[in-house]
């Protein structure tokens, strides 16, 4: 993993902890700023301003989805949540290890979750 998406509620407090949390580990941290929202629109500026282009990139889901300069398409890959034996006699509970690059998830029509990778 090279490149890390980061979303969610409360712009200000979750999303910037966990893009701290990400650009601090190394990771390329791209903010999806349309896909996050606090509890007003100015606190959610005011820290998107604060580390904005600094400590992650900014960008939105425009952005991701432009074919110039946006993400690759990506095939999914389906990670199980049910615990498994892995093969030497251990039980793995968990989400099993991805070594793609992970771009982003989703969920498909059942509602399971997807993760698409490069």
């Amino acid at each position: 993993i090279e490149s890390v998406l980061v979303c969610g509620l409360i712009t200000s407090v979750c999303v910037q902890h966990s893009a701290f949390s990400i650009f601090e580990a190394g990771f390329r941290t791209l903010l999806v700023t349309d896909a996050c929202g606090d509890r007003g629109r100015a606190r959610h500026d005011a820290a998107l301003a604060l580390y904005g282009d600094y400590m992650y990139e900014l960008v939105t889901a425009d952005d991701l989805d432009d074919p110039k300069t946006g993400l690759v398409k990506a095939k999914p890959v389906w990670l199980s949540l049910d615990s498994e034996d892995d093969g030497a006699g251990q039980e793995n509970t968990g989400v099993r290890s991805v070594q793609e690059t992970v771009l982003r998830t989703g969920q498909d029509p059942t509602g399971a979750t997807v993760v698409f990778e490069d």
